[in-house]
């Protein structure tokens, strides 16, 4: 009987394991390619309606052969067609005569394609009106398109059917209606390369894209990106637009990062080439659009709103948006990043909800308001929820505002960053939360003598088990020390003694823990005495040793001037710490 049983189960089990494995293979997404019939059916599948997402992996380099052809596809988002992956893998695909996708709309779509190089394209094309690229033709209202490690090499496009050109991608647009939409779409291009490549039209001709932002929903960010020893012509007679990476900046975004270009020539219907690096060829941004080359706004290729005198800018999740930096915290969500456009001011205390990242860029952030204590009842610059990163910036509370706390937080990450100049208090206050520190943490000014208290106030609701700092992987500049006071020992339910039960501190390797009357601090240790050779006071052959009267040699010295000073030094500073220390407790 106990052996039918467990035959049961062992089949039970057995035909689980089955069942499972099915079910696995049916999530799979994932398509292995090696030939081009291989990668023109998995494109073709990939894009078609109600195909969600699909991955497909380049195995092995891929060449046109003789009669042989391609179809570029078009990703049918509209109707349920998902973003299609391509993994290049470092291969490179030769001897197309058409993009690899023609392009796609709307829905949740979208075109990922990394570590691919296309090489020997040569389209000639006399139909298209719109956009032509040897990765994407036209992109229109997809939310998510990213080229990255993507190469152009030793290629040929050419259109004579008045369609704009560029290397990589033709013509871009989102979509900004408010009743059906809108649809942002984004476009990351990031570390591609265009070499040896002549791109001809009658249109705008870009290095990398031809057409950029035909609406404001659309929003590119082009970084670490190349163009060498390109041919790149238009056959208009209008105004100017070719130009090294885009060729018309339109009244859609456009962030261009660490761009390189040389060895170009770039021309147009007789026309001279502006003088410059010539990144974009010519800018239309009517109300809308802008253009920041390396974080600073380009003012002739940019909207009036954003340049207008007093303006605020600001960028939200890669959108620059007119703005104030204390606005967009408000309305901040987990998840979201704000970027600094430059030196922002702020005249009340800022609160960053949990999840939100800040990335100051190198700017400052500055307090600003004569009255900060009378306004702001916590009279902080900044408080940080739970994992909040703060990252890149000076934080200066311009001796009107205290310093930075972390409340209540688990998680908090600063990385390169400046405190300085707090009116009350530490620079940074770590308040019953967990923080690391990475890169350079700064301080300079801040009334308490440039401390990190590791502190617990009372009533605090919410809080991790531990409160703690990290700065194992900090470089410190100017940061005395960290201190917790018996009044944040007693708050957490703490002795001195039983101070690692609530309390951490992840401190250099030369720092040591002091503990005092008023509270616990740590810095770095004292140097130690080097030994030194002995010293003898009494010497038989010394004709200065006092002599007793009955001829017999008297005691050796008792008091030595330089072992005096130090120990009236060592005095003094004990009592400075604790003096330092109960300053620090008031």
């Amino acid at each position: 009987m106990r052996s039918v049983t467990m035959k049961k189960v062992l089949a039970t089990i057995l035909a689980l394991v089955m069942a499972l494995s099915v079910t696995t293979m049916a999530w799979a997404t994932d398509t292995g390619v090696s030939t081009l019939a291989e990668l023109q059916a998995a494109l073709t599948e990939a894009a078609k309606a109600g195909s969600g997402n699909s991955t497909i992996k380049i195995t092995k380099d891929i060449s046109v052969a003789d009669g042989e052809s391609f179809t570029s596809v078009t990703v049918d988002g509209y109707h349920g067609a998902g973003v299609v992956t391509i993994e290049g893998d470092n291969h490179t695909i030769s001897g197309l005569t058409a993009p690899l996708f023609a392009g796609g709309f709307a829905g949740n779509s979208g075109i990922v394609i990394k570590n691919l190089t296309l090489n020997n394209v040569k389209i000639n094309d006399s139909t298209n009106t719109q956009g032509i690229g040897a990765f994407i033709g036209s992109i229109d209202s997809m939310p998510r398109i990213e080229l990255i490690n993507c190469k152009l090499t030793n290629s040929e496009i050419v259109s004579t059917g008045g369609a704009r050109v560029g290397g990589l991608i033709g013509w871009t647009s989102g979509y900004n209606n408010q009743n059906d939409g809108p649809v942002d779409t984004r476009i990351i291009i990031n570390n591609c390369t265009v070499d040896n490549c002549k791109l001809t039209a009658k249109g705008s001709v870009g290095g990398v894209i031809g057409h950029a932002g035909c609406n404001p929903a659309t929003y590119h960010t082009l970084s670490g990106c190349t163009v060498t020893n390109c041919t790149l012509t238009s056959t208009d007679e209008g105004n100017w637009r070719v130009g090294t990476l885009i060729g018309t900046a339109n009244v859609g975004q456009v962030t261009i990062e660490k761009a390189a270009a040389s060895g170009n020539t770039l021309a147009q219907a007789e026309k001279t080439a502006p003088e410059g690096e010539n990144l974009y060829g010519r800018s239309v941004p009517n109300n809308d659009g802008i253009v920041v080359i390396d974080g600073k706004i380009d003012k002739e290729a940019s909207a009036g709103k954003y340049t207008a005198e007093g303006s605020s800018i600001v960028k939200v999740n890669g959108i620059i948006k007119v703005d104030t930096f204390e606005n967009a915290v408000k309305g901040a969500k987990s998840g979201d990043v704000i970027e600094l456009m430059g030196n922002t001011e702020v005249t009340a205390q800022i609160n960053v909800p949990a999840g939100v990242t800040i990335n100051g860029n190198g700017y400052t952030i500055k307090a600003n308001n004569a009255n900060w204590s009378a306004d702001n009842s916590a009279k902080k610059l900044m408080v940080l929820g739970s994992n909040v990163s703060v990252t890149d910036v000076v934080l200066d509370s311009n001796n009107q505002a205290g310093g930075v706390q972390a409340y209540a937080a688990a998680n908090v990450k600063l990385h390169n960053v400046t405190m300085k100049n707090a009116a009350k208090g530490c620079g940074l206050i770590v308040n019953a939360s967990q923080v690391a520190v990475t890169g350079k943490l700064e301080m300079s000014g801040n009334a308490w003598g440039d401390y990190i208290n590791l502190g617990w106030g009372a009533n605090v609701a919410g809080a991790p088990e531990k409160c703690g700092v990290n700065l194992a992987e900090a470089t410190l500049v100017g940061v005395t020390g960290v201190y917790t006071d018996n009044n944040d020992l007693g708050n957490a339910g703490v002795t001195q003694d039983a101070f690692a039960t609530k309390f951490e501190v992840t401190a250099p390797a030369n720092w040591a823990a002091t503990k005092t009357d008023d509270g616990i601090t740590w810095g770095p240790k004292a140097p130690e005495q080097q030994p030194t050779a002995p010293r003898y006071y009494y010497n038989s052959t010394t004709t200065t040793t006092d002599t007793k009267a009955d001829g017999t040699k008297g005691s050796p010295k008792t008091f030595d001037a330089g072992v005096g000073i130090y120990a009236v030094t060592a005095v003094l500073s004990v009592t400075g710490m604790a003096w330092a220390a109960k300053k620090r407790g008031n």
